[in-house]
C-alpha cells in the first residue's frame, strides 16, 4: 500500500516571504481522470491515449496546490489498481470522465475486490478539449505545484496548441478541475481528520499483538470517558503516530 500524504503540511510562499504552513489533512482533495480506451503499455499504439489524472489539494482560502499530474497506458484492471493507489495516498474525492463501457467495468471489478470507490461523472458538455486546457493558462501565476513537476507541467501549459493529438491526457484532467474543485468547509475538515484517523487506527491495530491491542483499547476507552475527538498522547506514542496527525 502506498502511505498516504496526509499527514503533511503545504508550505505557501507570501507577499511578506514569511511561509505559511498549511496540513493537507485541511484541504479538499481532488483527483479528476480523463480516461482512455483502456489499453495497457504493450498494446497501446503511438495514436492510443493514456489515462490522464491530476491531484490538487484546495485549502480554506481557495489556493490551488497540484500534487500529481501524469498520464499512463493502461488497462481496465491497471486502471483500477491506480484508483486504490490514489485512494490510499490521498483519499480524494474522485471525477471521472468515463469512457462508455468503464461504468460497467468498475462495478464489476469493485464488486469482485469487494472495495468500492465513490466518484462523480464528469460531463464534458459542449466545451471541447482546448476549451478545457486554454482556460488554465490565465490562472497559472496562482497555481502551485509540487517542486519536483512545475516547471514541466508550467511549460507544457504554457505551449500547448489547439490541435493537438497525443500527449496531453493530464492536461485534459487538469482542465476538469474548474467543475470541481472548490475549498472545504470547516465541517469537512473535521469530518477529513476523523476519516484519516480511524483509517491509521484501524491499519495500526491490525499489526498489534493481542495483548498490545488491549493496552491500546484502554487507551481509546480513555479518550471515549473524556469525551475527546482525538486520541491523547499516550494512546498516539504508544501506536507510533505522528503527534501532528490531529
Amino acid at each position: 500500500m502506498t502511505p498516504s500524504l496526509l499527514h503533511r503540511s503545504i508550505i505557501y510562499p507570501t507577499a511578506d516571504g514569511t511561509p505559511m504552513e498549511v496540513p493537507l489533512m485541511e484541504c479538499a482533495i481532488y483527483c479528476t481522470i480523463d480516461t482512455s480506451g483502456g489499453s495497457d503499455i504493450i498494446n497501446a499504439t503511438p495514436e492510443t491515449d493514456k489515462v490522464g489524472w491530476c491531484v490538487n489539494a484546495v485549502d480554506i482560502r481557495g489556493r490551488w496546490l497540484i500534487l500529481e499530474l501524469r498520464a499512463e497506458h493502461l488497462s481496465d484492471e491497471q486502471f483500477v489498481d491506480k484508483l486504490y493507489e490514489l485512494e490510499d495516498r490521498y483519499a480524494p474525492r474522485f471525477a471521472i470522465e468515463m469512457m462508455p463501457h468503464l461504468a460497467t467495468v468498475l462495478r464489476l471489478v469493485f464488486t469482485r475486490r469487494d472495495r468500492w470507490i465513490s466518484y462523480q461523472q464528469l460531463m464534458p458538455g459542449k466545451r471541447t478539449k482546448a476549451d478545457r486546457i486554454t482556460r488554465l493558462r490565465p490562472l497559472l501565476p496562482y497555481i502551485h505545484f509540487l517542486d519536483d513537476i512545475r516547471q514541466n507541467a508550467q511549460h507544457r501549459l504554457r505551449n500547448w496548441y489547439v490541435g493537438k493529438q497525443h500527449g496531453d491526457d493530464d492536461l485534459d484532467a487538469f482542465g476538469y478541475m474548474l467543475d470541481v474543485a472548490r475549498p472545504p468547509s470547516v465541517e469537512s475538515i473535521a469530518e477529513r481528520r476523523a476519516q484519516q484517523q480511524k483509517r491509521l487506527m484501524d491499519t495500526t491495530l491490525a499489526r498489534l499483538s493481542p495483548e498490545e491491542r488491549q493496552e491500546a483499547q484502554h487507551w481509546i476507552d480513555y479518550d471515549l470517558r473524556q469525551g475527546r475527538r482525538h486520541f491523547n498522547d499516550e494512546l498516539r506514542d504508544f501506536l507510533g503516530f505522528n503527534h501532528d496527525v490531529r
